[in-house]
């Protein structure tokens, strides 16, 4: 059954989201809301998407029927618009992060869950299909993981206002992203994060870019994280460089080369991704659809996207207090 959908927002990555829906099979646009100016006129030549379903009121547009309500607007614009939504009786799906503050995301969860609606949030990045055969081999041959270390790095590019004045751009843009790849691959959650956060002289954001992290998950493994975004000279993905240790051997991974070595020369061949339900957003979309229709739960719903979240608010607490910091202190 196709699913509908509106959208709150037109501009950066909405433009983005738009091309997602464009794409995706058994889901129609059937509202589209913005501030207007540029952003709503652009979308709406580059799409083809009629007038009178382009809006400069977010009210208005959650009069249209729909299933769901996408926001991808700028952070501290989604508690108050998730609100909005589900109010209007329809489900969420959330752009990460979540919110700017834990506590406005815990209110954003619990408002979604009393009105019994949906709450989604994209982690667009777990949908690569070789971290499913990462964690395929961690689930056959290759053995549990007990340690992974990821490098990030990637070049500054000109930021909007509000992203300059975030408390950690590095953090709460890019690390979200690797923590929640690594629970996903562990299958354990977080017990306890040390970070230092800095910026260069040539950064050019108040919150910091450039992170060094420990984080300890609850079966004993640790993810050595390294990101910076505001590096000098090569790059690599998005997805950053991944070294993972398993009981049987390693793995190195790139978000596009995934090879495997076992311990004593012995070969582990390269798993299937079985189940794997897309690449990218078409596969939260896959997903969300059918917790819509009831047959699954959204695999990063608000509940279990605080587990993410707070290790990345955990982190923030950690680089300022220059401490450990345990999970139990943010959760």
């Amino acid at each position: 059954m196709i699913k509908r959908a509106i959208q709150v927002g037109a501009g950066g990555w909405g433009d983005s989201w738009l091309n997602f829906l464009d794409q995706a099979p058994d889901w129609e646009l059937v509202g589209l809301a913005s501030r207007g100016g540029s952003n709503l006129q652009n979308a709406q030549d580059k799409w083809s998407i009629s007038e009178d379903r382009c809006f400069t009121d977010i009210e208005r547009a959650l009069d249209v029927d729909a299933d769901v309500v996408i926001v991808t607007t700028p952070h501290h614009l989604h508690v108050d618009q998730i609100k909005k939504a589900v109010d209007a009786g329809k489900h969420v799906l959330c752009e990460k992060p979540l919110a700017d503050s834990f506590s406005d995301a815990k209110e954003a969860v619990a408002y979604a869950k009393a009105n019994d609606r949906i709450l989604a949030v994209s982690q667009n990045f777990r949908y690569r299909e070789g971290l499913w055969q990462l964690r395929a081999a961690a689930q056959g041959a290759a053995g549990p993981v007990n340690s992974l270390g990821i490098e990030l790095v990637q070049h500054h590019w000109a930021q909007p206002e509000w992203r300059i004045k975030q408390s950690s751009p590095i953090l709460m843009e890019i690390m979200i992203h690797h923590v929640d790849m690594t629970r996903f691959l562990l299958g354990f959650d977080a017990r306890s994060v040390f970070c230092r956060a800095w910026n260069p002289p040539w950064a050019e954001t108040e919150g910091t870019c450039v992170t060094t992290c420990v984080v300890e998950f609850e079966n004993g493994a640790n993810l050595s994280y390294s990101g910076s975004w505001a590096a000098r000279g090569d790059v690599g993905t998005w997805e950053g460089a991944w070294r993972v240790q398993f009981e049987n051997g390693s793995a190195r991974w790139n978000g596009e080369d995934l090879t495997f070595e076992g311990h004593d020369d012995t070969a582990l061949e390269t798993p299937q991704a079985e189940d794997f339900p897309g690449m990218d957003r078409l596969g939260v979309l896959k997903d969300l659809a059918e917790a819509i229709d009831g047959t699954k739960t959204f695999p990063t719903d608000g509940e279990d996207n605080l587990k993410s979240l707070g290790i990345v608010f955990a982190a923030l607490k950690s680089a300022k207090e220059n401490r450990v910091v345990e999970m139990s202190e943010v959760l």
